[in-house]
């Protein structure tokens, strides 16, 4: 068997409570990645975390909403200090609208024009 492709990286993934998220979180570790699982869903966090661990892998969960700076600036330095660097992203999270039937989106689009929106990428820049 080869050896994994990720093997001693650090990977972090935001999101990674379900899903897509929750899936990447899983290869990543699969392919030898030491895993920071990010998600507001602590319980799905941690649900990750144990599937991870179930398969021998190294992971931290760290509790982070992505749409506030000061949290993603908190998730990069628990990382780092519980794992050295961060040495990819995968940048799962998002937030669901939901936009049926006589349901308007209008109100929710100022959001994704804040600054609040961008601070991620002003974070992750910083992050190395």
């Amino acid at each position: 068997m080869s050896e994994p492709l990720l093997d001693g990286k650090v990977a972090l993934v935001t999101g990674a409570g379900r899903g897509m998220g929750r899936a990447s979180a899983v290869a990543y570790a699969r392919e030898g990645s030491k895993v920071v699982v990010a998600d507001v869903d602590s319980d799905g966090g941690n649900e990750t975390v144990a599937q991870i661990e179930a398969s021998g892998g190294e992971v931290l969960f760290v509790a982070a909403d992505v749409s506030q700076p000061s949290s993603v600036e908190a998730l990069i330095t628990n990382s780092v200090e519980a794992f050295g660097a961060i040495d990819c992203a995968c940048n799962n999270a998002a937030i669901e609208l939901d936009c049926s039937g006589s349901k308007s989106c209008s109100p929710h689009w100022s959001f994704f024009s804040s600054p609040e929106w961008y601070s991620q990428a002003r974070t992750w820049s910083s992050a190395g």
